[in-house]
């Protein structure tokens, strides 16, 4: 999820490139929340202030993963696109688009329209 603090997913002020963690749901209880218990695997902290990392879909504050590697969980499936955006603007931006498949890919049209991807300004 994303996280500013290294210990528990941030609402919706907190933004992918202040951060993230990486956590085992070990008791299966609220997802996208660290529950006291459970595992936080990994923290990744914000990244370079030149750089953006914003959500379009329904990829919100959080990824959850199924014990197979397949995404969501039993109360949601959730997909959509991440894009990582530089100094350089939307044209040389990169969408991460996670499939249900749990496989994630990386693309510069999301849409296959030939349409360049929005950064924020």
């Amino acid at each position: 999820c994303k996280s500013n603090d290294g210990a528990t997913c941030g609402g919706p002020v907190v933004e992918w490139e202040d951060g993230w963690i990486i956590f085992a749901n070990v008791d299966n209880a609220t997802p996208g929340t660290v529950d006291p218990g459970d595992e936080i695997i990994r923290v990744h902290p914000a990244l370079n202030d030149t750089l953006t990392l914003r959500r379009t879909g329904v990829v919100d504050g959080f990824v959850s993963f199924r014990p197979s590697g397949t995404l969501g969980t039993s109360l949601v499936n959730l997909t959509g696109t991440l894009t990582l955006c530089d100094r350089r603007g939307a044209a040389a931006s990169r969408g991460m688009i996670l499939r249900p498949s749990g496989q994630w890919i990386i693309s510069y049209d999301v849409g296959h329209d030939n349409a360049v991807l929005a950064c924020p300004p």
